[in-house]
Formats: C-alpha cells, sequence, structure tokens
C-alpha cells in the first residue's frame, strides 16, 4: 500500500515532490514554494520577524528548524555521518556534497568539453579554461537524451544561465536528476 493522506491538500503538497510543482509564489521577491505555510514561513523574511532565538548566542531566525540547525555550531553535534569514512556533518547537504567524492559522482558537466565535476562551483571555476578573447566555444549536442532545461535569465551584473537535465535519468529515490549540465550564455544584445 502507498501512501495515504487525509485531505486534497496534502495529496498536492505530496505530488509536487514528484512534479516539482512550486504553486506558491512570493509576491516581493518571486520565490516559489510547493506548500502554503512555506510561503507564509517565507513572508516573514520580507517583514524582518525573527520569532526563534539562539539561547547561546545573539542571532534568530524565522524557522524553528533554522535554529535547531544553528545550535549544532554550539552544541558540535554532527548527526550527519559518512558510512565510508569518520567524517560527520551538520547538515545533510554537507554529507551528500562529501559522499560524491567517495562514490566518483561528477554529476555537474561542462557544456563545451563534457568534462564533469563534484561540485558546481568546480564547474564554475572550470568554465573560464574555455573563453579565448571574449569568445565561448560552440556547446557539444546529444540529440539522443530527452532534455529539460531550465533558464536563468541575466541581469545587468550576471550572465544566463541554463540547466539542462534528460528526464530519462531521474533517481527515483530523491526525485532529482543523476546528472545535470550548466550553459552560461554572455551575450548582451
Amino acid at each position: 500500500m502507498g501512501l495515504v493522506l487525509s485531505d486534497h491538500g496534502q495529496m498536492t503538497c505530496h505530488m509536487s515532490t514528484h512534479t516539482g510543482a512550486r504553486p506558491y509564489t512570493c509576491d516581493e521577491c518571486g520565490v516559489s514554494v510547493t506548500k502554503p505555510n512555506s510561503l507564509k514561513k517565507h513572508k516573514l523574511i520580507h517583514l524582518g520577524i525573527r520569532p526563534f532565538e539562539c539561547d547561546a548566542c545573539p542571532m534568530r531566525f524565522t524557522c524553528k528548524d533554522h535554529l535547531k540547525r544553528h545550535y549544532r555550531i554550539h552544541t558540535g553535534e554532527k548527526p550527519y555521518k559518512c558510512k565510508f569514512c569518520d567524517r560527520a556533518f551538520t547538515q545533510s547537504n554537507d554529507l551528500a556534497k562529501h559522499l560524491r567524492s567517495h562514490i566518483g559522482q561528477n554529476i555537474y558537466q561542462c557544456t563545451v568539453c563534457d568534462k564533469r565535476f563534484r561540485l558546481l562551483t568546480e564547474l564554475k571555476q572550470h568554465y573560464p579554461t574555455h573563453y579565448v578573447d571574449g569568445e565561448i566555444p560552440e556547446e557539444k549536442n546529444n540529440s539522443s537524451v530527452q532534455k529539460q532545461s531550465i533558464i536563468i535569465p541575466a541581469d545587468s551584473n550576471k550572465p544566463e544561465i541554463s540547466i539542462t537535465f534528460d528526464r530519462n535519468l531521474i533517481d527515483t529515490a530523491n526525485g532529482l536528476p543523476t546528472s545535470i549540465t550548466i550553459g552560461i550564455c554572455n551575450d548582451k544584445s
């Protein structure tokens, strides 16, 4: 038997974990979230309301979970343990990044030379190696995959960024692509 939810709203929120839908949008900054309660919490940022206060330092937070995560700085708690070595982390995302070093999972791929990287920051550091006299080389194209792209529009200081992934290569455990490609467009026309 699958997951049982008590009402339509819970089902809608749950299904967004599979579809990627984020139907609730902040009218102030455009951030989109999956749940109405998440939007309510997000709006506290704009109002400057931080009701959760650390009892060990003056830091305040909009969300109880953020306070709990912060408090680990004071306690030294590292609940996310690597199963391959003795390292432990305060946050699950830091463990996920670390695990890639053990399993060789380089999910960030250069659109120019197909070189892969473990971290997005490593890919960003790699891209300038392809620029010669301000020219951007042609991207490679593999038409055998079913690509889906997300475009992050350019602004006055940053180029347009495209994030592309193969819809056939989605990790069923977490619903995320197993490999993504990031492209940068500096066309200012």
